[in-house]
């Protein structure tokens, strides 16, 4: 059913049999899985690739050495600390769940309602951002020369929040109902525009004689700005005026204020504000962990910051087949088909433990080859070597606990998230982490072992949630009732 395998009235198919309820088979869930988790995994990967070339090109400032680099990565800490207003993924849950539940015209309906709540959340971080960010950065760091230009460079980002907010309900709209292409083109599109402009506008290549074009950093927000509105435009392009693809999975009344009824506005906030509130208590765990690896040195440093890329490259790959099966479950449990929603978790999580197995393994056996990729300082490849056991455990616990979030997240229980969230982080990584560096070894190990059985902790609270706490049935009984005519 990927892009469009839809019926003669437009909607996106779903193999249930006689009973209405799905029905599932091994090889054609693993097939299905796959096939949703390809573009997914492309679509991220763009965006990896946008954060990658941003760094690249601000390295290659070299008239400042790195505190453009460093500017930008303090910058980074605090829009992405209060960005978590408008970065809860629920409208996805609610779209599939209205597909399953045989009403994909409410589909448009949830946008509504979505863009509608994350208006106002959106103002939040783009006042914070605009006003608050050089005070900010003096308390995060002493360099007093950091503060300019990491206010300059949030304070223009703050521009691409309205964008941001669009691209990602818009995009969870389509990719939920099986329409992928938009998504992972759009990405890709963005990722050719930054380079480009990148190239031309901040590092001036190539050299026009008499046509000056290097403006050096003041173009660095400018530029991510409009890769991030080229890959909306794009976005819209393919998937509305062009492709259509809201044909089937629109109200019949259109855009209507109507659509935006208490019960419905309530109904989202219950799930998007716990997810929200999850996603930032992450960043901000993160942002705790750093400051004790901060305490440990440079070369400590170092190999904490690359080993968190190491820890996103693979999330790459699990990310997207965690995906997959949230999309799955939501349209089974719309359809009521709780027994097909269960074997889809199922199979999903056996293809991620299965790829952590050969992701872990590579971290843990061929870790200097992996360093050498960032470094070639023998201190530092040395360092990753004797640190990859953790790091691989790492690689393992946390993307294993975002593939639970996904499952959870799917079947609309996001408060059980929030609650497994700060369990997992603030009675778990963050106290071990401190003791481990205080009372073990305080060096990277030892964090990395930290973080580790916090991961631990909260895959182990979510997996508790799904098996036990979890009513599967009454989460159907929810999506149908909320997808029902009011």
């Amino acid at each position: 059913m990927v892009d469009g395998e839809k019926g003669e009235d437009g909607k996106v198919k779903s193999e249930a049999g006689e009973d209405g309820k799905i029905k599932t088979g091994v090889l054609s869930t693993t097939w299905q899985l796959v096939k949703l988790a390809l573009p997914l995994f492309l679509s991220s990967a763009s965006w990896v690739g946008m954060k990658a070339t941003d760094t690249a090109l601000l390295g290659h400032l070299e008239e400042e050495g790195t505190m453009y680099l460093s500017a930008v990565a303090v910058a980074d800490l605090w829009t992405s600390s209060t960005g978590v207003f408008i970065q809860g993924r629920v409208l996805g849950t609610f779209v599939g769940q209205a597909v399953g539940a045989g009403a994909p015209e409410m589909a448009g309906v949830w946008l509504q309602v979505s863009l509608a709540c994350l208006a106002p959340l959106a103002v939040i971080p783009l006042i914070l951002w605009s006003t608050l960010t050089s005070t900010v950065i003096s308390l995060i760091t002493t360099d007093t020369s950091l503060i300019a230009p990491g206010a300059l460079y949030a304070g223009v980002l703050a521009s691409a929040l309205p964008g941001r907010v669009l691209f990602s309900q818009l995009s969870q709209y389509l990719t939920a109902r099986h329409v992928m292409h938009p998504t992972t083109i759009s990405a890709a599109v963005a990722l050719v525009t930054n380079l480009g402009l990148g190239l031309f506008f901040i590092l001036g290549l190539p050299h026009i004689s008499g046509f000056p074009h290097r403006y050096g950093f003041p173009a660095a927000a400018p530029t991510t700005i409009a890769s991030e509105y080229v890959q909306l435009l794009v976005l819209l392009l393919l998937g509305f005026a062009i492709g259509h693809h809201q044909r089937g999975a629109w109200p019949e009344k259109g855009w209507s204020m109507s659509n935006l009824t208490r019960s419905r506005i309530v109904e989202f906030y219950k799930l998007y504000l716990p997810s929200a509130l999850a996603i930032g208590s992450d960043f901000w765990r993160v942002t705790v962990i750093g400051v004790l690896a901060a305490r440990q040195g440079a070369l400590e440093v170092a190999v904490f910051n690359v080993g968190y890329r190491f820890l996103w490259i693979c999330l790459m790959f699990s990310g997207a087949l965690a995906r997959a099966a949230g999309i799955q479950i939501a349209i089974a449990i719309g359809n009521s088909s709780v027994a097909a929603a269960q074997g889809i978790a199922k199979i999903g999580l056996t293809l991620v433990c299965l790829g952590l197995v050969i992701l872990s393994a590579v971290v843990c056996f061929c870790p200097s080859n992996l360093a050498a990729i960032f470094s070639s300082d023998q201190a530092f490849v040395q360092r990753v070597v004797e640190a990859s056991l953790p790091l691989a455990a790492l690689v393992a616990s946390m993307n294993l606990t975002v593939a639970l979030e996904a499952i959870v997240s799917s079947l609309g229980r996001t408060r059980h998230l929030l609650v497994s969230g700060l369990i997992g982080s603030w009675l778990g990584q963050v106290p071990v982490c401190f003791l481990f560096s205080t009372f073990w070894r305080n060096d990277i190990i030892g964090l990395f072992w930290g973080m580790a059985v916090g991961y631990g902790l909260h895959a182990a609270c979510l997996a508790f949630c799904l098996t036990t706490i979890i009513d599967w049935h009454q989460c159907a009984q929810e999506a149908r009732s909320r997808n029902s005519s009011e």
